[in-house]
């Protein structure tokens, strides 16, 4: 388990310490091990970084923790609450079907047994407590993602925390087990650190109440052990790995398969070249378009017919074709337990190979449209096999498993699932998501190129954060966004201009009250809210006065989210999955009719919200380079314009400012 701590931690937590964004200029000196006894660990931004803070159970010497030791102690406090007190027995999370449960391994013999979850909603998170008798866990069975305790001796369980739509997660026991410590986003929105007792009485907010998060507490019941040496000067000195370097030709790509790899430290995506066994970073600002492109020709039809996508039918997944003339669509494969996805059309336009869980992991399969007959071509215990994708002339398959090293890595086989055999890179990083270059890409669409403060990057230095007008931000969009190597707010205009970082101290207080303001009718009488009815999510709405709620909208296939009221109050703008994947509809209170916007084969299109006049709606879409980009639509569904660029990063969660907003 300690070496599996050490990895874990060189690479998830030392990793991001080797990059010059974000650095932190704190001094960083080792506390001795048993000052960690019986304080709570947890993980918080509030410093303008992650990093790991601890706190007193009472709520007192909270502070950020400079140990260079400190990820290796947080990460041993995960294991050991996962770990009975006899240590004969390891909890973990099974997937069963399309459903995830708490189950337990034999630490001796390696037998496996059910512990508890199995409803409807999901069951993650468990935690031991002191005495063996008692699990505590997160289960969404009751609509919302809520604490548990199991009594194992019993075989009871009991529900100790209850809210409307926010999340209580991440339960960690006293070392008395007497109180159990979670992260919970409720009464404020941000995620902060609750003590409660054992039993679900008096929870009380330890971490203040301060525009931050707050996540994953543990709490230390036992002396760390002695980590293996490590200083910040060894640490200093690691180099991250390299790999050459190319920008090809349209011509160069067909034949070899892309994929995206995190062999440097940082996601991007790589070619390879399965003649020269080979791979080379691309460095052509547009290969996320390519690479979208190439996965959509995965899906379609060798002939152009028909496109392949992944359908919710009930509560499970299954293949489906849609005529690409006529729009019809029909039953491909699945349906057994589990989820069916990731479906990939053989060159020969007659057989299919995708992913079933239907053996209980994933697995790949191949369907056989002439002879509608259905072969599994990977076996494996609990690894994954995923992601596949034809060869041009259809004699062989490439995907990615995490089997052997659990390391994702590339490997091939035959159509037959015979000949499975490693690409040849083999090391601690994972390649993922590969996809087989069967045609030349297209050029990229031609956008004007994003000019950014290099004031607004992230540097080693601490910045003066000043704050701007309130009436600057009425009229632009506000987004997430990793662009500048870590999670920051930034701004545009609704025309894609003035895009910049917003450094404002207060930008959280209004990015948040933002959010709130677009489920909240304009008049103030009622707010949106998804609700878990059955095994499915709606939208329905509260009297802010009188706090009755009625049902909105939803309730067919697929779970429906994430609405936004228009300005008018007529319209709602949300999010539903009953068409296979996320796509933005509207819905007319008025005329109680509904309306789809947005129409993709596998891409998600979500967070829509209103511009002011409700002429148009921003939302967020992975649609054209699989990266996610801020867009702007009509309010009908017209003129979609990607209005943040095709750059490799991640923009999200877009909010139009309606108003100006409220002092902080």
């Amino acid at each position: 388990m300690r070496t599996w701590i050490r990895v874990l931690v060189t690479l998830g937590l030392l990793v991001g310490a080797l990059v010059p964004m974000g650095l932190s200029t704190a001094q960083e000196s080792a506390q001795p091990r048993d000052w960690y006894l019986g304080k709570i660990l947890f993980k918080s931004d509030r410093g303008g970084e992650e990093a790991i803070y601890a706190i007193q159970p009472d709520g007192s010497d909270l502070q950020r923790v400079d140990d260079p030791n400190v990820g290796f102690y947080f990460a041993e406090a995960l294991q050991r609450d996962v770990t009975s007190a006899d240590g004969h027995f390891r909890l973990f999370v099974r997937q069963v079907g399309s459903d995830t449960q708490i189950w337990q391994e034999n630490l001796q013999t390696g037998g496996i047994a059910y512990i508890a979850g199995g409803g409807s909603g999901l069951d993650y998170e468990p935690a031991w407590a002191p005495d063996n008798r008692w699990v505590a866990y997160v289960s969404q069975r009751d609509g919302n993602d809520e604490i548990h305790v199991l009594d194992r001796q019993k075989n009871e369980d009991h529900r100790l925390t209850s809210n409307s739509w926010e999340w209580d997660k991440h339960p960690s026991w006293s070392p008395d087990g007497e109180q159990i410590v979670f992260w919970s986003n409720r009464d404020s929105g941000w995620k902060h650190i609750w003590v409660m007792d054992a039993d679900g009485n008096d929870p009380h907010n330890i971490s203040g109440w301060s525009q931050w998060n707050d996540w994953d507490p543990v709490w230390v019941r036992t002396v760390p052990s002695e980590p293996e040496p490590i200083t910040v000067g060894d640490v200093a000195k690691l180099e991250l790995r390299t790999e050459p370097t190319c920008t090809p030709a349209f011509a160069d790509y067909v034949g070899k398969i892309l994929f995206k790899s995190d062999s440097e430290g940082a996601p991007a995506i790589f070619l390879w070249d399965p003649e020269e066994s080979s791979a080379c970073r691309v460095d052509d600002p547009d290969v996320g378009f390519y690479y979208a492109e190439a996965l959509r020709r995965d899906v379609l039809s060798p002939d152009g017919t028909y496109k392949l996508f992944v359908r919710q039918v009930g509560s499970d997944y299954q293949i489906w074709q849609e005529n690409t003339d006529t729009a019809a669509i029909s039953y491909m494969a699945g349906g057994t337990p589990g989820a069916d996805y990731e479906p990939a059309w053989a060159p020969d336009g007659v057989n299919i190979a995708y992913v079933s869980q239907a053996d209980g992991n994933d697995e790949i399969h191949l369907y056989n449209r002439e002879t509608k007959t259905d072969r599994r071509l990977t076996s494996n215990s609990w690894e994954w096999d995923k992601h596949p994708s034809w060869s041009p002339d259809g004699d062989q398959i490439v995907f990615w498993s995490n089997r052997d090293s659990s390391w994702k890595h590339l490997w091939f086989m035959s159509p037959g699932g015979g000949s499975q055999r490693n690409v040849g890179r083999w090391g601690d990083w994972n390649d993922w998501d590969p996809v087989w270059v069967k045609k030349a890409p297209s050029p990229a669409p031609a956008l004007a190129p994003l000019v950014l403060d290099p004031s607004a990057l992230a540097t080693s230095e601490p910045r003066e954060l000043t704050p701007l007008p309130r009436d600057w931000y009425l009229g632009r969009i506000l987004f997430k966004s990793d662009r500048g190597g870590q999670e920051a707010i930034y701004a545009v205009k609704p025309d894609g201009s003035d895009l910049q970082r917003v450094d404002d101290p207060n930008v959280g207080f209004y990015f948040a009250e933002a959010l709130q303001r677009d489920v909240t009718s304009a008049d103030g009488n009622y707010r949106l809210f998804v609700r878990e009815v059955g095994g499915d999510v709606q939208i329905w709405q509260q009297n802010i006065q009188t706090g009755t709620i009625g049902y909105i909208v939803g309730g067919g296939s697929g779970l429906d989210y994430e609405p936004a009221w228009a300005p008018d109050n007529r319209w709602v703008a949300y999010v539903s999955q009953r068409d296979g994947n996320d796509e933005i509809h509207v819905f007319d209170r008025e005329t109680k009719s509904d309306r789809r916007l947005t129409d993709n084969s596998w891409e998600w299109d979500k967070h829509p919200s209103w511009s002011p006049d409700g002429e148009q709606i921003a939302f967020w879409s992975n649609r054209d380079s699989g990266w996610k980009h801020i867009w702007v639509m009509g309010a009908d569904g017209s003129d979609p314009t990607n209005i943040t660029g095709w750059g490799q990063s991640n923009d999200w969660d877009p909010v139009w400012v309606g108003t100006i907003p409220s002092p902080p």
